[in-house]
C-alpha cells in the first residue's frame, strides 16, 4: 500500500514539475505585451532635463506605437520631480508618417505654457522631438506643426 502512495505521489511530483517547466520556457518564448520608453521632462525643482521610463502596451502597428508614445507625453510626468512639457489642454490634432519622417500637429492649446514652465514652447518641441528620435530610431525627422504651421522659433505667438 505504501509503494502504491509513494508511486502516486511521485507522478503527482513529476506532472506538477512538468507544468512548472513548460510554464517556464512559455514565459521565456512569449513575446512581451510592453514597450520600454523613455520620455524627457524638465526639472521641476532644479535646472536641467530629467527621463522617465514607462512601459507601454505593445502595438500592432509602427503608427499606433508612435501615437500612444506622443499621447502619453502630453499626458506629462508620473513622478513629482519632473514637469510637463506641453500644457494639460493640448491636444494632438494628427500624427502622419512618410517614410522616415513623422508630421505632429498640435492644436493653439499647446502654444500656451502653464505660468510655472521652466521652457519655453520651442524648448518642449525639442524635448519631444528628442524623445520621438530616441524611441524609435528607425525615425530621421520629426516635424512638429501648430493647426497646420510648422512652428519656428518666436513666429508663432500664443493665444490670449
Amino acid at each position: 500500500m505504501k509503494d502504491v502512495l509513494k508511486i502516486q505521489f511521485n507522478r503527482w511530483l513529476l506532472a506538477l514539475l512538468i507544468v512548472l517547466l513548460l510554464s517556464i520556457l512559455f514565459w521565456i518564448y512569449t513575446p512581451r505585451a510592453f514597450e520600454r520608453r523613455i520620455y524627457l521632462f524638465p526639472r521641476h525643482y532644479s535646472p536641467g532635463i530629467g527621463a522617465e521610463e514607462r512601459l507601454l502596451p505593445k502595438q500592432d502597428h509602427f503608427e499606433q506605437s508612435i501615437s500612444l508614445y506622443v499621447r502619453e507625453y502630453l499626458l506629462g510626468p508620473s513622478l513629482n520631480k519632473l514637469f510637463r512639457i506641453l500644457p494639460l489642454r493640448s491636444r494632438i490634432k494628427s500624427i502622419l508618417i512618410n517614410e522616415n519622417t513623422i508630421f505632429i500637429d498640435l492644436d493653439y492649446q499647446s502654444l500656451n505654457l502653464d505660468p510655472e514652465s521652466r521652457i519655453s514652447f520651442y524648448e518642449a518641441v525639442e524635448l519631444l522631438k528628442q524623445g520621438v528620435l530616441m524611441n524609435f530610431p528607425s525615425i530621421q525627422e520629426v516635424i512638429v506643426t501648430v493647426e497646420g504651421r510648422e512652428y519656428e522659433k518666436n513666429k508663432i505667438e500664443p493665444t490670449s
